[in-house]
């Protein structure tokens, strides 16, 4: 399963219109759009047999997903503040970490 900020990506398709209890509050062409612009940027850095799906959830009402957030805030550091503290507690732990949007 590949990771990024307030989404998790995995097994092939796409999940989650913005309708469903607890997803993020965009109209459908809007996340059919973002979710094109990920998949392609994606695809061209990943090996072809891993599957993508996008999923689009709130992190307050999916307890996983505040601890991915917390680990990608650290890497967020890194590339905006030039702050490496966080990032330090667990970079051994990141096996991909480059910034494409």
């Amino acid at each position: 399963m590949a990771m990024m900020q307030g989404f998790a990506l995995r097994d092939g398709c796409d999940q989650g219109t913005g309708t469903e209890k607890g997803s993020l509050p965009m109209a459908k062409p809007e996340i059919e759009e973002f979710n094109s612009y990920i998949r392609r940027n994606l695809e061209g850095r990943l090996p072809p047999n891993i599957p993508i799906d996008i999923y689009h959830w709130l992190s307050h009402e999916t307890y996983g997903l505040q601890a991915v957030d917390l680990f990608c805030w650290g890497i967020f550091q890194k590339y905006e503040k030039n702050n490496f503290d966080w990032l330090d507690v667990y970079k051994e732990k990141v096996l991909f970490d480059e910034q494409f949007l």
